[in-house]
């Protein structure tokens, strides 16, 4: 697929996820490479190929990629090694981003939605070894004690099964403290992803709360908190 912006131009490949600024030469290549004598090319030519063919921006003409991407949907569709999810314990958020494309309500994970994760992962747990999720929203931590029930569930049914367990939240951030990241260390929650939208001046016009107050200085200070306490942060 090619992307236009700010005049430049970007070549993306789904199975490599490669992602290319390209010029004429790059083009040339692609628009003749079943032409091309390999064997009298230039130096930067041959560079410029073999990183090419790193990204898989081209390919040896024995390649069924139509094969590859079957192998690896089913790959990960009949994978039994391990079971990833995506939990969003709410839909609400504390923000009002301009930009953003959720229409959140003020409600959280029922009891009878909590049950039906906890049952299927016990159902699957003698058969897998590793358990993940990755927390979501909203805003996960407007609901917290979702987090925290599921959480301790996710816990028991890996001790029992000796299973590997992994988690990540995707948090704007503002509603950390010390507590809150202690209660979130007891539930080996200790990686993150916050976004900051640019310098103050910017984010304090797209990241801002309900009230349309600016949210950079508490967020910062809630970065160097976790990373006080050891956590991981993706900014």
């Amino acid at each position: 697929i090619f992307i236009t912006f700010y005049y430049k131009t970007l070549s993306f490949i789904f199975i490599s996820f490669a992602l290319s600024l390209f010029n004429f030469d790059f083009l040339n290549i692609l628009e003749n490479i079943e032409s091309l004598d390999m064997n009298n090319l230039d130096i930067k030519t041959q560079d410029l190929i073999a990183q090419m063919k790193e990204g898989s921006f081209v390919i040896p003409e024995e390649v069924d990629e139509i094969k590859q991407i079957k192998i690896m949907h089913n790959k990960g569709r009949y994978n039994n090694i391990g079971l990833g999810f995506t939990i969003a314990p709410t839909l609400s958020c504390n923000f009002k981003c301009p930009y953003c494309y959720e229409t959140p309500e003020n409600t959280q994970m029922s009891e009878k939605v909590q049950m039906a994760l906890i049952d299927m992962v016990e159902k699957y747990a003698p058969h897998i070894r590793n358990l993940g999720v990755t927390w979501y929203g909203g805003e996960p931590l407007v609901g917290k004690n979702v987090i925290w029930n599921l959480s301790k569930k996710f816990l028991e049914i890996c001790d029992k099964n000796n299973l590997n367990y992994s988690t990540y939240m995707v948090t704007n951030g503002y509603l950390i403290d010390q507590e809150t990241i202690n209660k979130l260390k007891q539930f080996k929650i200790t990686g993150f992803q916050i976004t900051i939208d640019g310098p103050p001046e910017i984010h304090n016009k797209r990241r801002i709360l309900r009230t349309g107050i600016g949210t950079i200085d508490v967020l910062l200070n809630n970065i160097n908190l976790l990373l006080e306490n050891e956590c991981e942060v993706s900014i």
